[in-house]
């Protein structure tokens, strides 16, 4: 399907109806294909939505990305499709987005998910940010270029989040595990979560059902009541 924000047609997937609605947002150079396996578990708790982001999959293509552009371009989907309340998933530049969703637009959702998720790119592990900066001189490629330059969340950005935040980190992952505990400490509302043992970035998320079981832990463990979105 497409929707059409911000002079930008943007490709979708709408997977089940009648449920509540919960969003996916995919990482940097992917698009809403690396979830096929979890929405086929998702799809009989949710109305799942599958978002390619501008640049990706089959949404049109930009000369540049940010971050903030990409936030809006959620922001208005979700008003746009009548989305209430949704649960929203992001993972790695998904999560960036996400938490931009939390900070400067706080009426959209009271849930976020979020997987790999840093808030500088000064955070990320030394081996992450030289692969990174040998990509972009060798490539000029813009996504990578994001990557190296953004995003810029403070602290205080943070500590503004009114909605319940579910940070999933794993073992090995692009941040030291310090940053994911300063990112859920300065989120009044917020958890970690340990996707397992021997886990990567992206290990139980691309074409993963664990993504999936995790997803569904948080909302099922108490926190959160699935009528809550009615």
């Amino acid at each position: 399907m497409i929707a059409q924000v911000n002079g930008l047609k943007l490709y979708y997937t709408k997977t089940a109806s009648g449920k509540p609605p919960l969003l996916l947002l995919h990482g940097n150079g992917e698009s809403h294909v690396i979830f096929n396996e979890a929405i086929e578990q998702l799809r009989h708790s949710f109305t799942v939505y599958a978002l390619d982001s501008r640049g990706h999959g089959s949404s049109d293509p930009v000369k540049a990305y940010h971050y903030a552009d990409m936030a809006s371009d959620v922001e208005k989907f979700i008003l746009q499709q009548n989305l209430k309340n949704p649960v929203v998933y992001g993972f790695s530049d998904g999560a960036i987005i996400a938490l931009l969703l939390a900070i400067h637009y706080p009426s959209l959702s009271n849930h976020y998910i979020l997987s790999g998720v840093n808030t500088s790119p000064d955070q990320m592990r030394l081996d992450w940010k030289i692969m990174i900066t040998m990509v972009y001189v060798l490539t000029k490629n813009p996504l990578y270029r994001m990557m190296k330059e953004e995003p810029a969340i403070t602290c205080e950005e943070l500590q503004s989040i009114q909605a319940q935040v579910d940070l999933i980190i794993a073992e090995h992952e692009i941040v030291p595990r310090t940053v994911s505990e300063s990112i859920v400490q300065a989120i009044p509302n917020a958890t970690l979560i340990e996707a397992g043992a021997k886990t990567t970035h992206g290990s139980y998320i691309v074409h993963q059902t664990r993504i999936a079981e995790l997803i569904q832990s948080c909302l099922f463990c108490g926190k959160e009541i699935l009528n809550s979105h009615d």
